[in-house]
This record gives structure tokens, C-alpha cells and sequence, in this order.
């Protein structure tokens, strides 16, 4: 199953997360891209834990009355397993090498980096460009995850009577939507830290000129604001409420927001902080905020104030065009959540 290479276009790009199934159709428009098809359903809690999916069957059928909400009528469509089921590395071969000689020698570079026998994994490799290093060299990127995993993928898919074209990894659909939607040239010369806020985690990926240079999956989410929100105030309370500007005018801001933001803003820093300390690259220039825990009320400020850097929300459907038959209150609703979906259905355009 290829992880990278895009077989055609026109792919719808489907976001498994633990709390709803988002699935997003992009079409060519004025050099930019266009929303075709949106739809988001929601998933019974438990569904999806841990990125595992424990009830094959429910995701199947939110994917199925996703699809069919969306008006779309392709069903090639393109996926994610989450970065910490893939084992990625970082290769060099020297430039004049055949792809054939390439294939070769990853097989043999992936026995080395693979704790896996071979033939129970899945192995793609993609040419990034030249090594900053050595003209001479080219950067290949190796991806390895167990069969398993891409297995579980198409299976549900089938079951929901569509097909799978690609299978990605959550980082790099995170980086390319970056890449492709938000990167301007002043973002593009600096080291952006793109973090994706969703239910049960969180998902850095420090990008630079289109390049990905480090990625970190955190076990952390807005699972935990809305657990100690019920165990608060009830298993009734409106979660959405209180993610309004309204909620900073009442007990709910200082009593429930605010500790919260703080926690998130820790967890955050630590990981910005280990960034820092592990990798060869220069630190973090800019922040920018994705997923549905973006739009915690003044994270983004918050944030900004205690790490000292650049730091905003980057609510992606806002800047792009959507056609008459895109909800225009789904897509402001649903806002900066979409990133992952979107980056997943560009994969049809590479």
C-alpha cells in the first residue's frame, strides 16, 4: 500500500479522529483550491481510542452517512494512520542512483531501522530533494508501518462502500496543508511549529520552506477540558458553550477555562522545549494553532504572551472559496478541525 504516491485525482481526504469523522473534497479554482464537499459526523465516545479504532463498524457507518451528506460521488478516497504507528527515517543516496538501485537499497536500509520482519510491513520512500549538506546526495524520507494498521484502514473504507487510494501519515497531511494552504513567503523563511489540538491528543509538526524537520505526537486533548466540564457541571452541560467568547464573562472562564488553558499551554512548552534541545535546527520562529481545540477562548494570546513568539489560529475554510454545495455555517463551525481532511485530500493534486 503506497503511504505517499497519489494514484488520481479528484480523492476525498477523510479524518478518523476520536471524536467525529471529517471528510472534505477539494477542487482546483484561480490557482487555488476550492472546498467541493463537507461533512462531519460524529463518533460514540469509545469508537476510537488511543488512535485505535475500537468499533469498526460505527466509523464505518460515520464515514458512509458522511459521504452521502456530502453530495460527493467519487469514492476514491485518501487516509491516515497516526505518526506514532510509523516509523519514518531520514536517508541519503547519491543522486545519479536509479530508482530501481533506490528501492534496493531501502529495502535493505529498512532491515536495519524496522523492529518488524518485512513482509508484516508496509514501506514507501519519497525524494524530498537535495541534501543541505552535499549537492552530490539526495534526502529520502523512508516510512514504515505494520500491514496491520493500512489493513484496518481499507477495511473499514470497504465496509463503508468506498475505496482507498492513499494511505498518508497524519504528520505529513498535517505539514502538506500547512505547505499548500497557509505558508505565505514570510512564514516560508522562518521555523513554524504547527500544532494540531484535537480530542485525546495533540500533534507538533515544526515545518521550515516546505520541509518537515521534526514531528511529536502529545497525549493530550480536549478530552480533558470536557471530562472535568461534566464532572463540574454534569453530563448535560453544552461543551460548545463554553468555548464561545461569551464563556470568559462567567464562573466557567476562571473555574474551568483558565486552568485548563494553562495545562495546555504547559504541555505545549514542554514540547517546543524538547524541539529545541534535540534537534540540529534553529528554534521555533512562529506558532500556529490547528484542530478543533484551536478555538479555546484566547489560547492563541495566551500563548503568544508565555512563549514569546508569533502565535495565531490559522482557520483554514475561512481563506478558501467554498461551492453552493458546502454548508457555510459546517465549514465556519468547524473551522481550523478541517486541517487535517484537507490536507489529505490534496493528496490527489501532488
Amino acid at each position: 500500500m503506497n503511504l505517499f504516491k497519489t494514484k488520481n485525482r479528484h480523492q476525498l481526504g477523510i479524518d478518523i479522529g476520536s471524536s467525529s469523522v471529517k471528510l472534505v473534497g477539494i477542487e482546483p479554482s484561480g490557482g487555488s483550491f476550492l472546498i467541493s464537499h463537507l461533512a462531519v459526523e460524529s463518533l460514540p465516545e469509545g469508537t476510537v481510542n488511543n488512535d485505535t479504532i475500537k468499533d469498526a463498524a460505527q466509523v464505518a457507518e460515520a464515514i458512509r452517512r458522511a459521504w452521502y451528506h456530502s453530495g460527493a460521488k467519487t469514492k476514491d478516497c485518501v487516509l491516515a494512520v497516526p505518526g506514532s504507528s510509523v516509523i519514518t527515517r531520514q536517508l541519503f543516496f547519491p543522486r545519479d542512483m536509479t530508482e530501481q538501485e533506490m528501492e534496493s537499497q531501502i529495502e535493505i536500509e529498512a532491515a536495519q531501522h524496522v523492529p518488524y520482519a518485512l513482509d508484516e510491513v508496509s514501506l514507501d520512500f519519497q525524494v524530498i530533494g537535495e541534501s543541505p549538506t552535499d549537492r552530490n546526495q539526495v534526502e529520502v524520507l523512508l516510512a514504515a508501518s505494520r500491514s496491520e494498521n493500512i489493513s484496518i484502514l481499507e477495511s473499514v473504507i470497504e465496509e463503508a462502500g468506498l475505496t482507498t487510494g492513499v494511505v498518508d501519515v497524519e504528520t505529513f497531511a498535517l505539514g502538506n496543508a500547512y505547505s499548500a494552504l497557509i505558508e505565505t513567503n514570510t512564514l516560508r523563511s522562518q521555523t513554524v511549529a504547527v500544532i494540531d489540538i484535537g480530542a485525546s491528543s495533540m500533534i507538533m509538526v515544526v515545518m521550515h520552506n516546505k520541509r518537515v524537520l521534526y514531528t511529536r505526537d502529545l497525549s493530550f486533548g480536549m478530552r480533558q477540558f470536557e471530562e472535568e466540564v461534566r464532572r463540574q457541571l454534569g453530563d448535560e452541560t453544552n461543551i460548545g458553550d463554553l468555548l464561545t467568547s461569551d464563556a470568559a464573562a462567567d464562573d466557567a472562564e476562571h473555574n474551568l477555562l483558565e486552568p485548563f488553558r494553562d495545562q495546555l499551554i504547559q504541555q505545549i512548552g514542554r514540547a517546543l522545549q524538547f524541539f529545541a534541545s534535540a534537534s540540529q535546527y534553529q528554534p521555533v520562529d512562529s506558532i500556529v494553532l490547528t484542530g478543533g481545540g484551536a478555538r479555546l477562548p484566547r489560547l492563541a494570546p495566551s500563548l503568544q504572551k508565555d512563549q514569546g513568539l508569533t502565535c495565531h489560529v490559522a482557520d483554514v475554510p475561512g481563506d478558501m472559496r467554498l461551492s453552493n454545495r458546502v454548508s457555510n455555517r459546517l465549514a465556519k463551525s468547524q473551522g481550523p478541525a478541517l486541517m487535517m481532511a484537507l490536507g489529505l485530500a490534496l493528496r490527489g493534486y501532488e
